[in-house]
Formats: C-alpha cells, sequence, structure tokens
C-alpha cells in the first residue's frame, strides 16, 4: 500500500528544484513541519521555504524549563506551533509568538508531539496523551505506558485512514500500531531492551523500522512481526529513517546500519561516525546527511558511500534539516567556545554559506515552516531554562486573524432520529479580512461550508444539530472554524461545541398477524382465499403496504390501522401456470412511519402444492457464520450440478442441538449470504441452509455451523430511588434495560439482593447515609455499575422547656415536697426528667411528676430539665421555703412557679 503522503513529499525536490534560496527567495504559501505528522519516512526535509537572508534576526522567543531529550523538535500546522517542557504544553501562534494555550502536565514532555487533524499527541515520559488542538483539552489517553515515550509517528493512508505508531521502555521494548480513527490498538512488538528511538514506516515495503538498545528490527506493517533484525553491542536513542526500500538506524556510537542489508555490502553497518550520534540522518534525494558530537558532517548512500566529509565549527548536537538545495545543520559549544548556531550549508558540496549565532551549548534540530525557521536550544538537561526561537517576518498584530463567537458552547435537546436549529455569532475583532470554513461531525453542520468576512463585520451562523440514527442518550458535538490566508496559510480560529441530548424514542409501531402461515393444495392454473387478520396492537397509527409474490397477493393494496383496530385481510394464492410441484409464497406486510420509516412488520408465508414431485434439489455446502459486531452473516456455496434448479435458500436456526430441529430465521433468499441481526448476546446459535427448487422440494441440510455472541452489557439506565413510607420506610429503586439480564444490587459495597426485574425494594434500610449501586450480569459477565444515593439520616430534635412547673407540700412535721409539670415533645417521642435539688441532682423520671421525701428544712430550689440520649432542654424552676421564716406555705399549700428567690442563682 502506498502513502498518498509520501507522495507528496517525493514531490518536494520538484518544488526546491525551481524556488531558490537565499536574498532572491520569493515568498510562496506557508506549509506545516511534515515531521512526526504527515512523513512517517522520518525524513527531515521541510515543505517550505525560509529566506535566511532576509529573515536572518531573531522575530520572537519563549521560554521553557527543559526536559533532557535527544531527536526532539517542535510540531507546526495551523499556524500553531506545539512543543511540551519539564511542567506543560504549549500551543503558541507562529506570527506573534503568544501561547494560544498551556496545558499542566504529569509529566515530563522529552519528546516531539505530533498535529493529527484537531488532535495534538503529547509524549510523556510515562504516557501518550491526546489534547484538543482548539483549547488543550483531554481528547485521548492512549493505554500506553511506560518510561521514555517516543516521539509518535502518524500515517495517512490512501483512503484518508490515520495510523499511530511509537515506542515505550519498560523492563523490555514495546512498539505499538494503533488505528488513530478509532483508538484501538492493531499491533504491538517486544524487543529484548529498551525502545527508546521513534519508528519509521516504508510505505514501499510495508516494513516498520524498530530500534532497541543492541539489537534493530524490521517488523510487518499489517502484523507487527519480526521480518529481519540486526544486533550491535551499542544503544539508540535516534528515530529511525526510512529511505528508498530501507530502513537506516543510527546508534548512539556512531555505527548506521541498513536493513534490508543492501546487496552492494557484506555487512549491515554501512558507516562508523567515530563519535557520538543520538539522532537519525536527514534525507536529501538519494543519499543521507549525519553529523555527529565530535562534529563530523558526512553526506553518504545506502552502501556507505561517502560522499563528501566535512568537519564543523563544534559539535553536532541534533538531527540536521533539508531545505532545498541547503541543510541546516544545529551546532554546539564546547567549552565557551562561542561556536554555536544554525549553519547553512550548501547541500551538494558540504561548503558553509551562514550561520545564524545561539547563545547555548546545545542546539536542536530546525523546523522550517510558515516561512519561518524555529530552533530550540539551551542546555539538555532536565528542569534547565530552554528558549524557542523564530526567525522569520516580525509579529505584526494588524495581520493576526481574531474572531469573538457568542452562544459558541450549547446545549441542545434533539427529538428522536430528528433535528433542530442553532444560531452562532460570529464577530471578526480583527484587522483582516478572513476566509472561514467549518468542519462538520456526525451530530453538528452548517448550512454554508466557507464565508468571508470583513473586520468588524458580524456572521450568524446556523447550525443543524442532528440525532441521526442514535439511541437516546447524551452526546457531543464539534465544529471547527478555519481561517485561509495567502500569508498564514490555514490556521484554526476557534470550535463550536454542542452537548446535545437525544430525546427517548416514540413508542415503535406494533402489529399482530393471526393465520398468517396456511397449507394450501392447488391445481395447475387453480386459485383460493385465505383470510388472515391484522391486529394494531401498539400506540402509533400504522400505514400498511404489501410486498406480493407469484403466488400470494393482498386484495387491497394500503390499510390505515389506528391503535386497538383490527381488518381482515383476503389473500390471493395463485398456482399460476408454474409446473406441479411444492411452492412458498411470501406477503411482507411494510408500515412506513414518519419516525422510524419503512419497516416490515410482519410476513404472510403459505406453502403451496401443485403436484408432489420426488426429486429434491442438492444441498448447499461450505457454511459459515461469523458473528459481525451487531448481527451474524450466514453464507455458503451452491451445488455445482443439482438435479433440479435451485430458486431460493431458507436458513434455519436453533439453540438446543438436542431438542431443537431449527426454524427459519426470514424469508426464503436467493444470494449465497444471509444476516441474522435477531440474536442476543451471551446465546450460542445452530444455523443449516436447505436449498429450495422450482418443483418446491427442500434439500438435505447442509453442513450444521454454531457461533456464540459474546456477552454486552451496558449500565443501566436512569436509575431512581424512592423512599416510601414513614417510620420504618422502604427505599424502592427502579431503572431501565433495553435487554435480559440479572441484575446484583450492592448497599455500600455489601450485596443485599439480585433480580430479573427492572426495580428492587430494600425493606430495612439505615438511618444514615446510602449508596445503592447496580450490576447488569449475564453467564458470568459483570456490566459497569449505576449509583444513586440516599440520606435516611433522621434530622436531630430540639427539646424544649418544662411548662407549669409546681411544687406541693404534704403533710406535717417530716413533709414531702411533691413537684409536677407539663411537657410535649416536638416528635411525640419519650422523654425523661433530670431533677435537681439546690443545685445536685436527686433523681430522674419519666413522668410528669417527682416527690422528694426527705427536703431539707430550708429555702429549697428545685430545677427540672427534660432529656433524650445526649440532649438536654433548658431548666425550669420552682422556690420552696422549709425554713419556717419567711412565706412557708400551709400544709398542702403550693408555691406558684413565678416566685423566684433574689440570690444569683436566678441571675
Amino acid at each position: 500500500m502506498r502513502n498518498k503522503v509520501l507522495v507528496f513529499l517525493i514531490s518536494f525536490s520538484v518544488l526546491f528544484a525551481t524556488v531558490p534560496f537565499g536574498s532572491n527567495a520569493k515568498s510562496v504559501t506557508p506549509k506545516s513541519w511534515p515531521q512526526y505528522a504527515c512523513d512517517p519516512a522520518h525524513s527531515s526535509v521541510a515543505a517550505d521555504v525560509w529566506d535566511y537572508d532576509k529573515y536572518d534576526s531573531e522575530a520572537w522567543n519563549f521560554t521553557m524549563r527543559g526536559a533532557k531529550g535527544w531527536s526532539r523538535n517542535p510540531a507546526v500546522d495551523q499556524g500553531k506551533l506545539v512543543i511540551g517542557d519539564a511542567d506543560n504544553t504549549y500551543c503558541i501562534d507562529v506570527s506573534s509568538g503568544k501561547a494560544l494555550w498551556t496545558k499542566a502536565m504529569d509529566d515530563e514532555v522529552a519528546s516531539s508531539c505530533a498535529i493529527s487533524g484537531d488532535m495534538v499527541l503529547v509524549p510523556t515520559k510515562s504516557n501518550l496523551i491526546g489534547l484538543s488542538l482548539a483549547n488543550g483539552d483531554l481528547k485521548w489517553k492512549s493505554p500506553v505506558t511506560g518510561q521514555n515515550i517516543s516521539s509518535p509517528t502518524v500515517m495517512v493512508d490512501e483512503k484518508g485512514s490515520n495510523w499511530l505508531y511509537l515506542t515505550s521502555s519498560q523492563v523490555s521494548g514495546l512498539a505499538y500500531k494503533f488505528n488513530l480513527d478509532l483508538k484501538a490498538e492493531v499491533w504491538r512488538h517486544q524487543t529484548d531492551s529498551a525502545c527508546v528511538g521513534g519508528t519509521a514506516i516504508n510505505v514501499d515495503t510495508g516494513r516498520v523500522g524498530v530500534a532497541a538498545h543492541n539489537k534493530i528490527d524490521l517488523v510487518g506493517d499489517v502484523d507487527g512481526k519480526t521480518t529481519d533484525s540486526f544486533a550491535i553491542q551499542a544503544q539508540t536513542f535516534a528515530s529511525t529513517v526510512a529511505f528508498k526500500k530501507y530502513c537506516v538506524f543510527t546508534m548512539q556510537t556512531g555505527e548506521v546500519i541498513v536493513l534490508p542489508k543492501p546487496s552492494q555490502v557484506s555487512n549491515a553497518k554501512i558507516l562508523q561516525m567515530g563519535g557520538v550520534t543520538n539522532y537519525p540522518p536527514a534525507v536529501d534525494g538519494d543519499t543521507l546527511i549525519l553529523g555527529s558530537e565530535s562534529g563530523r558532517l558526512v553526506k553518504f548512500d545506502e552502501t556507505g558511500a561517502i560522499i563528501w566529509d566535512k568537519t564543523m565549527p563544534g559539535p553536532i548536537t541534533a538531527g540536521c534539516t533539508v531545505m532545498g538545495e541547503v541543510v541546516l545543520v544545529p551546532v554546539g559549544s564546547l567549552d565557551n567556545q562561542n561556536t554555536s548556531g544554525i549553519y547553512i550549508i550548501k547541500a551538494s558540496t558540504g561548503e558553509i554559506i551562514k550561520s545564524i549565532p545561539l547563545d547555548a551549548k546545545y542546539v536542536f534540530q530546525p523546523v522550517v515552516a510558515w516561512n519561518r525557521l524555529f530552533v530550540e536550544y539551551g542546555d539538555n538537561i532536565d528542569f534547565k531554562k530552554r528558549t524557542l526561537s523564530c526567525y522569520g517576518r516580525p509579529p505584526d498584530p494588524v495581520d493576526v486573524p481574531q474572531i469573538r463567537m457568542e452562544n459558541n458552547n450549547f446545549t441542545a435537546e434533539v427529538p428522536y432520529k430528528s433535528s433542530i436549529y442553532k444560531l452562532v455569532n460570529i464577530y471578526n475583532t480583527g484587522k483582516i479580512d478572513l476566509m472561514m470554513t467549518f468542519s462538520s461531525d456526525p451530530f453538528l453542520s452548517t448550512t454554508i461550508n466557507q464565508v468571508s468576512l470583513r473586520p468588524g463585520e458580524r456572521f450568524t451562523l446556523t447550525i443543524l444539530v442532528s440525532a441521526g440514527n442514535n439511541r437516546p442518550g447524551s452526546y457531543s458535538g464539534q465544529i471547527t472554524i478555519t481561517n485561509t490566508d495567502s500569508k498564514l496559510g490555514s490556521q484554526q480560529l476557534g470550535i463550536i461545541t454542542a452537548t446535545i441530548t437525544i430525546k427517548e424514542k416514540p413508542p415503535e409501531p406494533q402489529l399482530s398477524l393471526d393465520n398468517n402461515y396456511f397449507n394450501v393444495e392447488l391445481p395447475s392454473g387453480g386459485t383460493v382465499y385465505e383470510s388472515v387478520s391484522l391486529y394494531n396492537c401498539g400506540q402509533t397509527q400504522l400505514d400498511l403496504h404489501f410486498s406480493s409474490d407469484p403466488y400470494l397477493s393482498p386484495n387491497v393494496s394500503r390499510i390505515s390501522l389506528r391503535p386497538g383496530q383490527h381488518y381482515d385481510l383476503n389473500v390471493l394464492v395463485n398456482a399460476g401456470s408454474q409446473n406441479p410441484g411444492k411452492y412458498h409464497g411470501l406477503l411482507n406486510v411494510i408500515n412506513n412511519d414518519p419516525n422510524y420509516g419503512e419497516k416490515q412488520l410482519g410476513l404472510i408465508s403459505a406453502d403451496i402444492t401443485i403436484r408432489q414431485q420426488d426429486v429434491p434439489p442438492y444441498p448447499p455446502y461450505n457454511t459459515q457464520a461469523t458473528w459481525a459486531s451487531d448481527h451474524v452473516r450466514i453464507s455458503w456455496s451452491a451445488p455445482q450440478r443439482s438435479p433440479t434448479e435451485i430458486i431460493g435458500y431458507i436458513i434455519y436456526r436453533y439453540v438446543n442441538t438436542l431438542t431443537d430441529s431449527g426454524s427459519p430465521t426470514g424469508p426464503q433468499v436467493t444470494r449465497y449470504s444471509y444476516d441474522d441481526y435477531s440474536v442476543q448476546h451471551g446465546m450460542t446459535y445452530a444455523y443449516y441452509v436447505v436449498a429450495v427448487g422450482r418443483n418446491g422440494k427442500y434439500s438435505d441440510p447442509s453442513n450444521v455451523v454454531t457461533v456464540t455472541i459474546p456477552v454486552d452489557l451496558p449500565p443501566v439506565r436512569n436509575l431512581t430511588a424512592r423512599v416510601m413510607g414513614f417510620g420504618n420506610a422502604q427505599v424502592v429503586l427502579s431503572w431501565e434495560y433495553d435487554q435480559s439480564a440479572m441484575f446484583r444490587i450492592e448497599l455500600n459495597g455489601m450485596v443485599i439482593g439480585t433480580t430479573m426485574d427492572n426495580s428492587f425494594t430494600d425493606h430495612n434500610p439505615g438511618p444514615t447515609k446510602l449508596r445503592y449501586t447496580v450490576y447488569p450480569t449475564q453467564s458470568g459477565t459483570t456490566g459497569p455499575g449505576s449509583s444513586v444515593e440516599v440520606d435516611l439520616t433522621p434530622a436531630p430534635v430540639e427539646l424544649g422547656p418544662i411548662n407549669n412547673l409546681t411544687a406541693r407540700v404534704m403533710g406535717l412535721g417530716s413533709a414531702s415536697v411533691v413537684l409536677t409539670w407539663q411537657y410535649s415533645s416536638r416528635d411525640n417521642s419519650r422523654v425523661g426528667f433530670r431533677i435537681e435539688l439546690n443545685g445536685m441532682m436527686i433523681g430522674t423520671t419519666y413522668d410528669n411528676s417527682f416527690t422528694d421525701h426527705n427536703p431539707p428544712r430550708e429555702r429549697n430550689v428545685y430545677t427540672v430539665y427534660a432529656f433524650k440520649g445526649s440532649m438536654t432542654g433548658p431548666p425550669s424552676d420552682v422556690v420552696v421555703d422549709l425554713s419556717g421564716g419567711g412565706g412557708e406555705p400551709p400544709p398542702g399549700g403550693e408555691f406558684p412557679s413565678s416566685r423566684k428567690p433574689a440570690y444569683p442563682y436566678w441571675m
């Protein structure tokens, strides 16, 4: 399979052959940097032009905290630059150098990011994540884990499908291939030692280069299995390069290895650079260019034959970039020699044309995109300051496209299988004309594909929000707004997002048929009428019509039935001019519904005997059955010879092979396959096929095939909890579920029951906070749980004061004091009372009276409190003076509660 992006990259040589560089370079339409985005070969060939004579001064710079890495460069596309460091991932406007968004990271970003459409792939030292190019929101967290995740490689094939390749390092190494559209792993390839460098894909040979410490492998792009390998006592940190029909590997100690081994050489190790090389070579036509940290720069071919060999002023610290007829070489400094910079050399001779000085020990690979040069430089040490510089046209705020939107993040409720419209206002708040295009998704689309907007103008965009054929539930939709500018190229200006709720579908049409199968014997050319009863057993009106065949035809063409209405349909059975034999007639009953469209609601069938025949057709063979995500595909082969002409096939299905002989899954078919959608997850079905002869005879069954439908258990929907009754309350759970399953109910993590129904009652819930979780189960498989919380914690009860407290002195001499009072509990519960005499407790009671049989012969203060558990109500007091002086009541008398002593107890 040839990749269309590679075909585009090959055309670079044609482009650069006609574009002069230096002071005469002409401005061209801005292009992206293809590395790690659409150049799976890792060729390091720039798609764009930078006028290094006109724009050799820094236009802007951006300061970061670096993460140690080697083969690394910024990703540039759609007018945006993406790069990561020790703390964050940044999206920067290429024109102004301003950060459009910053995403804090959980780990360091030591490799290059990749841009695939509207998603940024960010490799951290422990994981690969996908962020929105528009705002940095998390879109995907891949299952890839480990240490030192490599720069991702994205390939777009001829069909527009996106494929992702990368490596990770754990105890051993792993290389992965993903279907990026489905976020699904295709294969993984394990190596004996760590994989650090990125992969390269040779689309011409269908091979993927995987480099690990001490060994390199070629694996098949289809299955990830090893096709060639080479062992070496060295480590690799460089990305692999696909070149011609080979993959080129660079080891840290300077060895260059080519697989498969070229026929012209005796060893796959074609070159020894003689210095540290932690980066891959760059491709220049039929040759490769590679430098080392000793300053050696070599141009060579796939056999290792050297074209030229140069020494640069300082160490070459990263991969070179080919820009037409020149090569951009990143050179660092040793011991403050001030040799750092980007050196521009002739690709044909290696002669230095010009240099762009940089103040750094380490310079990363230069990137040419958007008519600019971007380069990162600084110390290659974790958490040290790093600078990203841009060389090109200086920022001009006037040229920056800007928009403001209203209602660009909305919610919408859409009827089932229907659509609604929403309006979004877009304002051109910049100073240049905009030419905006809109990308749709299955839920959101625009009524116009492109619109131009002058500065200060407003445009109201009409958006169609469509439910499509999706089930009721919550969904999200997105429209990307892209501006196309002759100077800035294509830039994403913003996104419109929607949270969409598709409402529950209306009742489905339902039809009941009685006497819809009959067996008829007819003379040749004879006819007979049979009556079939139709009954609308649903909640919607039916608009029925029929599909006839040569044997069965209805007496009317259309019928409308209201809910609950009957109709007796007369069906004409016609032998016609058919030869004597057995025939099968079918009459489909089809409904036309505004919500569900045309749908078959019933089938009227008849076995028709014109005359018995002795010779049946031969049976079909090679019957196969496979599961295809939502149906079973049954296929078979027709017999090569048959004594009777075959006019169709009937597919039989059964579940229990011991007791069930099978039943037809549908009408007779004339093709050699059939899709059975009426299956249930977790069940095993057996199928066989019978051929039907023109004489009406059925063949013997074909071979029997079986297929098991995997269990698919989604979580329950619309889980609710109702508290029923007072006091000993009950909690009633209810939910919705679209298939048959057993449900396990847990309360605060403990199983309290199971049910086959869509409801469950907890008869003894505790008076506390309760969390119920419902899990669907089937055939040993448990689906995800859904939870609901109920708080039955009783509200706290306050205790009120004592009412109408009185004291009565009883008897003479050794008198007793009888206290009485009134009290009403606010929740009608039982309350106790504590009695104190002069501040000391003398007793408790649950009655509304208390007798002190030995009161002191002095002035006494009785205090009564209501209590319940740990709660105590306010005090109520009464005074009884038994001192004999000043107001002792007569026998049988009482003191009113208003008499209070004057000492501080009452203050």
